[in-house]
C-alpha cells in the first residue's frame, strides 16, 4: 500500500509551511512531523517512504522503461486492437489459390522446416505465434518501418508469445510478450520495459522476397493460410496510401537524408557492427554477386533485380540474419551504421548524424 501519492506529500508540505509560518510561537516542526509519521504508521508503511507512481501508456506498467516516454506513442485504439495469429494452418504451395505471383512473402527455412508468411496476412496482425518443428518462433511485421524480422520466441528457456501493444517507438510496433506484459522492440529483437527489460531475442534468417520467388526457390514450402480464425478481408491492404506517400505517421528522433526516408535497405549487423545495403545502390550494380568486407568478415550480397531480393552470406554460404525495411527505420535504431556506397574507387562512407523530429 503506498503511503502517500506524491501529489498529496506536496499538498501536506504547503500545509506543513504555512502551519509552521503561522504558528511557531505554539507549534514545532518535531511535532508536525511526529504527526505525519503517525499518519504513515497508521496506514501500515514507513514513515516518509513515498512509493513513486510508476508511468503507464495504453495499459502497460513502464517498469525499468530504457526508452523516453515522451518519444512513445499510441498506434491504435486499444492495446491488442491488432490480433497476432496465434493458431496458424499452413497449405502446400501448389494448394494456394490466394496470392499473386508478386506478393510479398517472409520465406523462412529453420529447424528443416521451409514457411512462407504472406505480408497480405501480416499486415493485418503483425506477428504470428508460430513453431518449427520444437522451436517457437516470433514472425513480426512492422508495416510503418515496413521491418520483417523473425526471431526465437523462448527466453530462459521457456517459450514466449507475443501480442501487439498498440504502441510505437520511431514508428515501429513494440509488441508484448504474455508472460510479463513486457514491451518488446521490433527491429532490435529487444525488451524495452517491464521485467524483461533488457533482455534480447535471438534473430534468425528470414527473406523478404515475392511468393513466385519463394516458391521457384523452395517448390515444398508451406504457406500460411489465411483461415486465420479472423474474420478479415486479407485483399485489403490497410497500408498501401502510406506505402507510396514520402510521409511518416509519427515523429522519429534520428533523420540522414542520405537517401529518401522510406529507401528500401537490407541491413545487417557484423560483430556488433551494422552496414545498410540500399537496394537502388544493388541495382545500380547490376551484379547477382556481389563480394563485400566488413568488419573483418567476407561477406557475398546475392540480389535478385527482378524481385528485389537480397540474400547475405559469408564465404562457406551461411546465410546472415538481415532487416528488410525502410532506410529511415533502420539508420533511427542503428545511428552510427556504415553504408554500401559504390563508386570508382570502392570506398565506403558513414551518414553523418542529424538529429531531428519529422511528422
Amino acid at each position: 500500500m503506498e503511503c502517500i501519492h506524491a501529489a498529496a506529500v506536496l499538498h501536506l508540505k504547503s500545509v506543513i509551511s504555512i502551519m509552521f509560518h503561522h504558528f511557531k510561537t505554539f507549534i514545532t516542526m518535531n511535532t508536525v512531523l511526529r504527526f505525519l509519521a503517525l499518519v504513515c504508521l497508521a496506514l501500515g508503511t514507513h514513515p516518509f517512504i513515498v512509493q513513486a507512481q510508476l508511468p503507464t501508456l495504453n495499459g502497460f506498467v513502464l517498469e525499468d522503461l530504457a526508452l523516453p516516454i515522451e518519444e512513445m506513442y499510441i498506434g491504435g485504439p486499444s492495446r491488442e486492437h491488432i490480433k497476432p495469429v496465434d493458431t496458424p494452418e499452413f497449405i502446400p504451395a501448389s494448394n494456394d489459390d490466394f496470392l499473386q505471383s508478386n506478393d510479398m512473402v517472409i520465406g523462412i527455412t529453420w529447424n528443416g522446416v521451409t514457411k512462407a508468411y504472406p505480408a497480405r496476412i501480416l499486415n493485418h496482425h503483425e506477428v504470428v505465434n508460430d513453431r518449427f518443428g520444437d522451436q517457437h518462433v516470433a514472425v513480426t511485421y512492422s508495416p510503418l518501418t515496413g521491418t520483417a524480422i523473425a526471431y526465437l520466441a523462448e527466453l530462459n528457456g521457456q517459450p514466449q508469445s507475443f501480442a501487439v501493444s498498440g504502441l510505437v517507438y520511431n514508428n515501429n510496433t513494440l509488441f508484448y510478450d504474455r508472460t510479463t506484459e513486457s514491451l518488446w522492440c521490433q527491429v532490435l529483437g529487444q525488451a524495452v520495459s517491464g521485467k524483461y527489460s533488457g533482455e534480447s531475442l535471438r534473430q534468425i534468417p528470414a527473406t523478404w522476397t515475392t511468393w513466385e520467388n519463394w516458391k521457384n526457390q523452395h517448390p515444398n514450402t508451406l504457406v500460411l493460410s489465411r483461415h486465420t480464425g479472423h474474420e478479415i478481408d486479407y485483399a485489403v491492404n490497410p497500408y498501401a496510401d502510406y506505402e507510396t506517400s514520402r510521409g511518416l505517421r509519427y515523429p522519429i528522433n534520428k533523420v540522414n537524408k542520405i537517401m529518401p526516408l522510406k529507401e528500401k535497405v537490407v541491413g545487417v549487423e557484423v560483430s556488433g557492427a551494422f552496414r545498410a545495403y540500399p537496394l537502388y545502390v544493388l541495382q545500380m550494380e547490376n551484379r547477382p554477386l556481389i563480394a563485400d568486407t566488413f568488419n573483418g568478415q567476407e561477406l557475398l550480397i546475392r540480389y535478385d533485380k527482378d524481385t528485389k531480393t537480397v540474400l547475405i552470406t559469408n564465404i562457406k554460404g551461411e546465410v546472415f540474419p538481415t532487416v528488410s525495411g525502410y532506410w529511415f527505420a533502420w539508420y533511427a535504431f542503428h545511428p552510427e551504421t556504415d553504408v554500401f556506397i559504390l563508386d570508382d574507387s570502392k570506398t565506403r562512407r558513414a551518414p553523418e548524424i542529424t538529429t531531428a523530429s519529422v511528422q
